[in-house]
């Protein structure tokens, strides 16, 4: 009996209702990548005691309209500057 391999699906095509994404301690590193902000339920993303993760945080993020907490307390991570994003983390 033949099996035919599946591909994975398109991260476009992902509907994702997480609500709480904790990757702290993870030895993560470079970027955030800016496809975060198509997590439009997320609440809680925690980033924290991840030093290597260097540059701005995604401006995609201000799409994150249910987000309450935001963590990235240790981390190389910095906020855009530009007034939108800064509105926003207030």
């Amino acid at each position: 009996m033949a099996t035919r391999a599946r591909s994975a699906p398109d991260h476009k095509s992902c509907r994702c209702a997480a609500t709480a994404l904790d990757l702290s301690d993870n030895a993560l590193n470079g970027d955030i990548p800016p496809e975060l902000g198509q997590l439009t339920s997320l609440q809680t993303l925690v980033l924290q005691t991840n030093p290597a993760l260097q540059g701005s945080l995604p401006a995609t993020l201000p799409q994150l309209m249910a987000l309450a907490v935001l963590d990235v307390s240790t981390t190389g991570l910095c906020a855009p500057q530009d007034s939108a994003f800064q509105a926003w983390l207030t």
